[in-house]
């Protein structure tokens, strides 16, 4: 699941936007550590606000990520919610009770806050790791009708048109959330930093599955433009121009990346 910009909060003192604004950087690094982190802060929230809607829909991913990410000991390595899926663990008795916890947790979000787009998309994911994916495309969509700037609720849609067979709507709504990320760059780049490279080489790659190498060499060079060593950028548009008979301009881009450092071109 990817982060979200903090959404606007009401009715809240200092000292717990503060602590939900910790708790939120926490949850968007992504390690077991910092999720766990972030689960206590969100408790600390609620213990001050126990209706707290961006609280509780922060604690429901938070729990949600812990299942699908490193399972409830901390044995797992997962990054996706596909790996997690196609691994069987969201089926386990355990697994399925943390779900339905966390699926009461957001439930009560979107009752306290309708329109808070975040308590949606967890709410999604939730879905998407029971294999309800009908229901989570149905909570994504909601999260996007009141936030359809929500590059994270597209990201995670993208995914889960893939698990339910839609693989060509993929790219669509990857290209959507790198825009997105673009325009809100400026005001959440802890947040954008690490997934808008990685969502823009999904796109590249996809092109280049579906035999538009034109495509994927524009998205090859839209990542350079932001992330200008980036390895499987660099090797991605290096193939493609091979591919496409330009071998000296392959061969000049594999020379720029190891003289400035940043590694070789992938074989």
């Amino acid at each position: 699941d990817a982060p979200a910009a903090p959404e606007a909060r009401f009715q809240s003192t200092d000292t717990v936007t503060g602590l939900l604004d910790r708790a939120d950087g926490f949850y968007a690094q992504y390690t077991r550590s910092d999720n766990e982190a972030a689960l206590r802060l969100y408790e600390r929230v609620l213990a001050e606000e126990p209706q707290n809607a961006a609280a509780l829909a922060g604690q429901a991913n938070a729990l949600t990520q812990r299942v699908i990410r490193w399972g409830l000991e901390g044995e797992a390595n997962r990054t996706t919610l596909t790996q997690a899926l196609q691994s069987g663990a969201m089926e386990t008795p355990r697994a399925l009770a943390a779900l339905d916890r966390a699926e009461a947790l957001a439930v009560e979000a979107t009752r306290l806050d309708p329109g808070h787009a975040r308590a949606w998309r967890a709410l999604g994911l939730i879905k998407a790791a029971q294999s309800d994916f009908d229901a989570a495309r149905r909570a994504y969509d909601r999260a996007l009708v009141i936030d359809p700037e929500n590059w994270g609720a597209m990201i995670n849609l993208s995914e889960l048109e893939d698990l339910s067979g839609h693989p060509e709507r993929q790219a669509e709504l990857l290209a959507r959330s790198f825009e997105a990320m673009s325009r809100d760059y400026a005001a959440n780049p802890v947040a954008i930093r690490p997934w808008q490279s990685a969502v823009g080489l999904s796109v590249a790659r996809l092109r280049v599955e579906a035999g538009e190498p034109q495509h994927a060499e524009l998205w090859y060079r839209r990542v350079l433009a932001l992330d200008p060593l980036n390895a499987e950028a660099v090797s991605g548009l290096a193939e493609v121009l091979r591919e496409g008979g330009d071998e000296q301009g392959a061969q000049a881009l594999c020379r720029e990346l190891e003289a400035a450092g940043g590694g070789q071109c992938a074989p």
